[in-house]
């Protein structure tokens, strides 16, 4: 299809209402999908400008070609034909070509979207992950919300799944979120932005973790703000008084190293990177 204009702002405005209105349906809708202007006032601020005639004129204009073209009805307010609208009505049969006026994707194409994403990834994860899936993919079907994923934002959903995938099974250390971000985005932040998306999906799938915090059920998954140990790598020996080899380093009075040189690494991120074995 070739596009007739580029909407103006008040045409494109009452087009999201009506597919709105027709996704809300799931579309299929029972009645007729129509949007009353002065229920859309608000929004349409220039339409409705005291000042400025040309809004109007432009949307009324435009929806008039689609009009004749069979895409939509229009009904004016008494006495103001081709002045003021009263209503737009969308002839489904033409949803497909205003979706692409407006360059809007279809919702059953997201949905389709993130489906498939899950669906390549599924057999990679266990335990409450694969019920997470699952559940997500639940709600895709019902045409329910998928939250946390979300059907508009490709890039997030990857990442969260990234995220969920490189989650270790069993923690055995506490790795704060900045060094876990890196080894899974090469980023130190990347993590920050999905991390309570992964939290709520742990705590809603995990029978034991329902009760606690997001910060809690992170921790839970190994992952920490901030580390509550030191880190050491290398042949140190630490001592209590009595000489004893000791764990805890609120209790050792002594420390040494068989190195020939130590060196002190400020930041968790950059001292992660420089104790982590190269790759064979």
């Amino acid at each position: 299809m070739t596009r007739p204009f580029n909407p103006s702002p008040d045409t494109t405005t009452l087009i999201d209402r009506l597919l709105d209105i027709f996704e809300q349906r799931d579309g299929q809708p029972k009645q007729a999908v129509r949007v009353k202007l002065r229920d859309a006032e608000a929004a349409l601020l220039g339409y409705y400008s005291q000042t400025d005639p040309l809004p109007r004129m432009t949307a009324n204009e435009q929806l008039t070609a689609l009009a004749a073209r069979g895409w939509v009805a229009l009904a004016w307010e008494p006495a103001q034909e081709g002045h003021l609208l009263a209503s737009v009505t969308l002839d489904v049969a033409a949803v497909d070509a205003l979706y692409a006026l407006v360059e809007r994707e279809p919702l059953a194409a997201q949905r389709r979207r993130l489906r498939d994403l899950l669906l390549g990834q599924r057999f990679r994860v266990r335990d409450w992950r694969r019920l997470a899936f699952d559940r997500t993919l639940r709600q895709l079907e019902a045409h329910r919300s998928p939250a946390p994923f979300a059907l508009a934002d490709e890039d997030w959903n990857r990442d969260l799944i990234e995220a969920l995938l490189a989650l270790p099974e069993e923690p055995a250390l506490e790795l704060p979120y900045r060094v876990f971000s890196v080894r899974v985005f090469n980023d130190s932040k990347r993590f920050d932005t999905v991390k309570r998306g992964v939290a709520l999906l742990a705590r809603r799938h995990h029978r034991e973790w329902r009760g606690y915090t997001h910060r809690e059920v992170l921790r839970e998954l190994g992952l920490v703000p901030n580390p509550t140990h030191l880190h050491l790598a290398g042949p140190w020996h630490l001592t209590d008084a009595a000489g004893r080899e000791m764990a805890l380093a609120a209790r050792v009075t002594g420390a040494r190293v068989t190195a020939e040189r130590v060196v002190c690494v400020e930041n968790l991120t950059p001292f992660y990177t420089l104790v982590q074995p190269a790759p064979a």
